[in-house]
């Protein structure tokens, strides 16, 4: 059971922390009316948060703002902020994408707090009729997520290396499957990664990745997606990363392994 414990704490699966829970100390990136609204309703939901910060989601701040977005980075050390709070009414997703990418080796917590009326199943609490919904956010950047999808690209490499001489007869390409086996084990590939032509290549903000053997668009029914149907894809791809979601993929796209 401790090992158990220790592993789920270091993957960062689910919300498990070895040292309990942490004082809860905010950063909301937004405008003004909306990052106040927010701080309001966290005040209602959470007792005595450590300390709530605010951060404009422009290079221009605002009475009683930290500093801009651009100073995100320095405002989470400074303040040793736990979460980070990102205002859907003031911020595109891409916007977002391109924060969190950049402050991946911050130890904290990334949550979208949606706009007021709408409805979100779900909540950090029920105890208020003004209790903060938001939506959990897991990047594909962050540290524990890097390593989780590193362990499962050589695990699988590995497990392939094994039972080659049964499955290769199962591939649409069996000459490309030992290829694919040995530059991901080398780190040169990865077997789920983003959908082609879907921004990957092109200044969409996208965390780095390896080129993926298969992509998010492998376990998904119906036909090809557009240019912008990709690069949605590729963004919830960045955005919450699950490595189930990936071992999902490549059991529905199992055949196309050998894809060069």
């Amino acid at each position: 059971m401790p090992a158990l414990r220790f592993l789920l704490h270091w993957s960062g699966i689910g919300s498990l922390e070895l040292n309990g829970s942490r004082n809860r100390r905010f950063v909301i990136v937004g405008q003004q009316r909306e990052v106040e609204r927010v701080e309001l309703l966290l005040r209602e939901t959470f007792r005595g948060p450590e300390f709530i910060g605010h951060v404009s989601s422009t290079d221009v701040g605002f009475d009683g703002a930290l500093g801009t977005v651009v100073q995100l980075d320095e405002v989470i050390r400074i303040h040793a902020a736990t979460e980070v709070i990102f205002c859907a009414a003031d911020m595109p997703a891409r916007q977002i994408i391109d924060i969190m990418t950049q402050t991946a080796h911050q130890q904290v917590d990334f949550k979208i707090a949606p706009q007021e009326g709408m409805f979100l199943i779900g909540s950090n609490s029920i105890n208020t009729a003004g209790d903060l919904y938001t939506f959990g956010i897991n990047p594909v950047s962050k540290a524990s997520n890097m390593r989780l999808r590193r362990l499962f690209d050589v695990t699988l490499s590995l497990l392939l290396m094994v039972l080659l001489p049964l499955v290769i007869w199962t591939m649409r390409r069996p000459m490309g499957l030992f290829r694919n086996i040995m530059l991901t084990f080398i780190g040169r590939r990865t077997w789920v990664g983003y959908a082609r032509d879907g921004g990957a290549d092109r200044d969409f903000h996208l965390p780095k990745l390896a080129a993926g053997v298969l992509s998010p668009l492998d376990g998904l029914d119906g036909g090809e997606l557009d240019a912008e149907g990709l690069v949605r894809i590729n963004l919830r791809y960045a955005k919450d990363y699950s490595v189930l979601n990936d071992l999902a993929v490549v059991l529905k796209g199992f055949r196309e392994l050998g894809r060069v």
